[in-house]
């Protein structure tokens, strides 16, 4: 069976236990604001030493302006790669039509010019 104290006692215990509880929630409560001090000093050094930069939340990355930069100066390069392989491509299907064309008048240049002749002959 259990220890139960009553009377001026129990009331004793109850209070120094909500002491003893208190105390240990103000000392861990004083750890954390140590710790936030600490972590906001540290990041004031950075800040001021020039070795941190603001970054900016785009959707669910965050980027410094140096990392935006490199960011774009890579998709502006995979454009650009892009871009000429189309170029590339628009130039080799105009140029393949244009040789059709020429196919297609050269033959039919031929075919009546031939078609002439073998009239000519015929007669």
């Amino acid at each position: 069976m259990g220890i139960s104290i009553t009377g001026s006692q129990g009331n004793k215990a109850s209070g120094l236990a909500t002491q003893v509880f208190e105390m240990k929630e103000d000392a861990g409560r004083a750890d954390y604001m140590q710790l936030i001090r600490e972590k906001m000093d540290e990041m004031q050094e950075k800040i001021d030493s020039g070795n941190i930069q603001p970054s900016f939340a785009t959707g669910a990355q965050s980027y410094t302006v140096q990392e935006w930069d490199k960011l774009l100066r890579q998709f502006d390069k995979s454009e650009k790669v892009l871009q000429e392989a189309q170029r590339d491509e628009i130039e080799e299907r105009t140029g393949q039509k244009q040789r059709e064309v020429e196919e297609r008048s050269t033959g039919v240049l031929n075919h009546s010019v031939l078609g002439s002749e073998d009239k000519e002959a015929v007669s």
